[in-house]
């Protein structure tokens, strides 16, 4: 009886065991949702021979309480970051470069929000303000101003499989250096966090936008006739080849896109309808297959992306180093509808000026000109470049009534795809101005090296006279004078000297009596103690 009651109670200890830990396997009552991650790769042929390469990796963590704070495939850097300061939203862009909306077009979703301002821009969505975010973000990546190795390993270091495996072995960096354009990405995501301080699943987006020029033979080419595209391969750009995908990642893409102009032209040639994007699955491909994709043209064609509504560049005015004048001219009537300023904090914050400006229908240009002194710093204050100037960040010009998307033909399949489904989404189309190099008004840095010679001269003449007059012994001298004209007493120089006199017919010198020269050694220690305390009295007065 007794053994039957165990029996029971160890059946009753097993249902509930395997309830708790494999409730969703079993029961279907629990959902635990896992951690995901995925690579893609968008190449886009530009107008102007080059060739745009836009990596898109996407890590997903799910709900705190899911897992814990446990994580396989997410950075637990960013879990933490997130959680402590509560983001909700938050994106980290280093940018060398700038993006050429003329000619690569300004009126897509990557220009409008990967292709960012040169140098380093930072914003995030708090719950509530917080002041070390910074200061955490450069222990996590470099606090250098511009794209660098020391910004790139730290941000390849947040993908499960780095640089080593998938799509990521592309990123070459001496390939990457050598383009014209390049910026990293990472944009985080949160939709919050209820009360016990638990979130509901964060989004780490990490985009890395490269602008390249494929290597070329060199042909020649008569005036009338186009130059064509470069034909170009992943290894010829990159120098590596996707040995497949990375192992963690669930899925692994790369996308051939050509532009709608482009669309057009090879209709217009070839008469008949061309896909908007070709999708490659890099799954298939391994270390004895490795994955390589290359663009080859037999015919020139001449396209062009398609333009943001309005062309903006900013230039200095004026010369001189007391006032400036700063233009931006916006390719003519009052057009300012609201104007927001945020005065600037000393050592703290720069000034800040927002503008809405409504253009009437036909307006060609405007040109907003903004006056403005130079000012000087504490001479502790300058850098030491300061010859090389002071820069301006971009100004961020933004138009509300647009929207910016990418519709493909009719494969709906590929709207499934992240990135594909990213392009896909209506978003405001910005632009950013070039960064300008403003003069600083410098003093002369000379003047205290002139005003530190002249002292230290004017101080070494007052006390090496004064040391020489104090340490200066007159008894010596005199005995030394002494001795002198008693040598000069002796008969044999006596005899000699009048024996001289004769033969040259002069006048016998008779030798000074020694009061003399001491009295002439008196006065001349004199004059030189009256003339020390004369340069003491005089520097005196100057210092007061």
């Amino acid at each position: 009886m007794a053994a039957f009651h165990i029996r029971q109670i160890f059946f009753l200890y097993l249902i509930f065991f395997c309830r708790f830990f494999y409730g969703d396997a079993a029961f279907g009552s629990v959902v635990i949702e896992e951690e995901e991650f995925s690579e893609e790769l968008l190449l886009r042929p530009l107008p102007d021979r080059k060739v745009l390469a836009h990596f898109h990796f996407e890590s997903r963590a799910p709900p705190t309480g899911s897992n814990g704070r446990h994580h396989h495939l997410f950075p637990k850097a960013i879990s933490q970051l997130v959680h402590k300061f509560r983001i909700k939203e938050m994106e980290l862009s280093f940018t060398q470069g700038r993006w050429n909306y003329e000619t690569w077009g300004g009126f897509d979703p990557i220009p409008s929000n990967n292709a960012k301002p040169p140098g380093v821009e930072l914003w995030a969505v708090f719950d509530v303000p917080q002041d070390q975010l910074q200061a955490v973000l450069g222990m996590v990546h470099c606090r250098g101003r511009l794209f660098c190795t020391e910004n790139l390993t730290p941000w390849l270091k947040l993908l499960p499989c780095r640089d080593k495996d998938g799509i990521a072995a592309l990123v070459d960096r001496p390939s990457i250096y050598k383009g014209f354009y390049h910026s990293q990405r990472l944009h985080l995501t949160s939709t919050g966090f209820d009360s016990d301080g638990v979130d509901s699943g964060i989004i780490l987006e990490q985009t890395l936008t490269l602008v390249l020029q494929p290597p070329e033979k060199r042909a020649i080419i008569t005036s009338q006739e186009t130059k064509s595209q470069p034909s170009w391969f992943l290894t010829s750009i990159f120098g590596r080849e996707v040995n497949g995908r990375c192992v963690l990642a669930k899925s692994s893409h790369v996308y051939l896109q050509l532009d709608q102009g482009l669309v057009a032209e090879l209709d217009n040639l070839r008469k008949e309808n061309e896909m908007l994007v070709a999708d490659f699955i890099v799954e298939k491909y391994s270390d004895s297959q490795p994955f390589d994709l290359g663009l080859t043209w037999k015919l020139p064609v001449v396209w062009s992306c398609q333009q943001a509504p309005l062309h903006a560049s900013r230039f200095l005015m004026g010369s001189g180093n007391e006032r400036c004048s700063l233009m931006n001219n916006l390719k003519v009537s009052d057009v300012v509808e609201k104007i927001h300023v945020s005065p600037s904090e000393d050592k703290v914050a720069p000034g800040l000026m927002e503008m809405i400006l409504k253009f009437p229908c036909g307006t060609k240009s405007a040109v907003v000109t903004l006056e403005f002194d130079k000012g000087f710093l504490h001479i502790d204050e300058y850098p030491p470049d300061v010859n090389q100037g002071f820069d301006i960040p971009s100004a961020v010009i933004s138009y509300p009534d647009f929207q910016a998307s990418i519709q493909f033909l009719e494969d709906k399949s590929l709207e499934t795809l992240p990135i594909l489904a990213k392009l896909q989404e209506k978003s405001s189309v910005l632009s950013y101005t070039e960064v300008l190099l403003v003069p600083l008004t410098t003093p002369d840095f000379s003047m205290p090296y002139n005003v530190i010679t002249i002292t230290c001269t004017v101080f070494a003449l007052y006390f090496g006279s004064l040391l020489n007059v104090l340490r200066r012994r007159v008894a010596e001298e005199e005995r030394f004078l002494k001795s002198k004209d008693a040598t000069k007493g002796s008969p044999v120089l006596q005899f000699l000297s009048k024996l001289s006199a004769k033969l040259t017919g002069r006048p016998l010198e008779t030798p000074q009596p020694p009061s003399t020269s001491s009295s002439f050694i008196s006065s001349k220690l004199i004059l030189k103690v009256v003339l020390v305390a004369g340069i003491a009295v005089v520097w005196k007065f100057y210092l007061e």
